[in-house]
């Protein structure tokens, strides 16, 4: 079978980009074609251009999040803000079109936004959202990195991680977001053990003032490791209209529900 667009790249190696915006669109197509990481120097070999220049087009992309660069394999993919360019992306998502029916069930169950996030590497991701109707009520923007640190979709994802995981996020910088958001090291892996007995998370105020979440993971594959976070989202003020456990335990039912769907 003939891949057209990997022989059309091919063509368009061989001549190599003659602008500054060709060489940035055809490197983003790199991205887009790569079916996962790839190096800066295949995708110079790629364009027929130096790696200087291609490294240097990748930098602006990780600053805008276009990009993500794993720091083991010193390779690219593609960034989170690519869930925040348009509608189609996020509909062409898999967990997002397996999860949007039981979304649906959570937000008439309680008349609050719920959420979806992806798990990017080390960071969180919202990637859909249905909004309450209510007058006040939590909305989060699409497509924003978030670590796993802050928050309970990214506490609850947190957990699961493996052990050297864990430790490696730990060594990254925190900062507060709120008054109410907790940095300290010892009092993170508490909650991550605490997580992990109940089997969800719930925070209140740590990352958006006066809102509260209650999140449950979602696991992929035979290792179950966290590929995203469901969650209801809702002003703390209305915390004392739910059941903590009852609400938690209708999530964790809705997040196998979905993981039998990927």
């Amino acid at each position: 079978m003939v891949d057209e667009h990997n022989a059309d790249s091919a063509l368009s190696a061989r001549k190599g980009p003659s602008s500054t915006i060709e060489r940035v669109i055809m490197t983003y197509l790199a991205l887009v074609h790569a079916n996962g990481q790839i190096g800066v120097k295949d995708i110079a070999d790629q364009l027929a251009v130096s790696p200087t220049v291609v490294h240097r087009i990748l930098r602006y992309f990780l600053s805008y999040d276009l990009a993500e660069r794993d720091p083991n394999t010193r390779k690219y993919a593609l960034g989170s803000k690519t869930y925040g360019i348009g509608e189609t992306k996020r509909m062409s998502n898999i967990l997002y079109n397996c999860a949007r029916p039981y979304m649906e069930y959570l937000y008439e169950l309680t008349k609050e936004t719920v959420t979806l996030c992806q798990r990017f590497g080390f960071h969180n991701v919202y990637i859909g959202q249905i909004e309450s109707t209510q007058e006040i009520h939590i909305s989060v923007p699409l497509g924003v990195n978030i670590p796993l640190t802050v928050g309970a979709n990214g506490l609850c994802q947190l957990a699961y991680l493996d052990e050297d995981s864990i430790d490696l996020i730990m060594k990254i910088p925190r900062r507060k977001v709120t008054g109410q958001t907790v940095a300290d090291e010892n009092a993170i892996r508490s909650r991550l053990k605490q997580i992990r007995a109940n089997g969800y998370s719930f925070t209140s105020g740590e990352r958006v003032p006066l809102s509260a979440s209650i999140a449950v993971p979602i696991f992929s594959g035979q290792q179950r490791s966290p590929i995203g976070a469901i969650s209801v989202a809702f002003i703390d003020s209305r915390f004392s209209d739910f059941d903590e456990t009852g609400l938690a335990s209708e999530i964790k039912q809705i997040g196998r529900l979905i993981e039998r769907k990927l």
